[in-house]
């Protein structure tokens, strides 16, 4: 009487799981370092010094103000669209950063804002920020 010791033939499909897993484990590594440099959280201790900051030179804002019926005014005083770009001059000409602080009314004509934007930076503007409500 003889053991036989075979295996019986199995029909089923079988599939190797090892790349499978190859790939999750490096997708895994992936999006683990990528999170990481997006949102660095260090925790700096900055040393102190004994002597204060220097005071830096506070200019006041230069805000041109355009309203609804189209009016110009340099902070809060009116002045006539052509002799914006000549006021603006002046006003920037004793200041260290030539920046221009634009507000105008949501029913000005786009037209008349690119008049003042261009009126601004002929007078020697080099940066134009736009003021806006949240």
């Amino acid at each position: 009487m003889d053991i036989d010791f075979k295996s019986p033939t199995d029909t089923g499909i079988k599939s190797d799981l090892t790349p499978l897993i190859d790939v999750i484990f490096q997708l895994l590594v992936f999006f683990i370092l990528t999170s990481s440099f997006l949102y660095p959280n260090l925790s700096l201790t900055l040393p102190q010094t004994e002597r204060q900051a220097e005071a830096t030179e506070k200019q006041p804002l230069l805000v041109v103000n355009v309203d609804s019926s189209g009016g110009v005014f340099i902070n809060s005083t009116a002045v006539p669209l052509e002799h914006l770009e000549t006021e603006l001059g002046k006003m920037l000409q004793g200041q260290s950063k030539k920046q221009v602080h634009l507000r105008a009314d949501k029913s000005t004509p786009y037209e008349e804002v690119l008049r003042i934007m261009v009126s601004a930076r002929n007078a020697g503007a080099e940066n134009i920020y736009f003021i806006h409500e949240e």
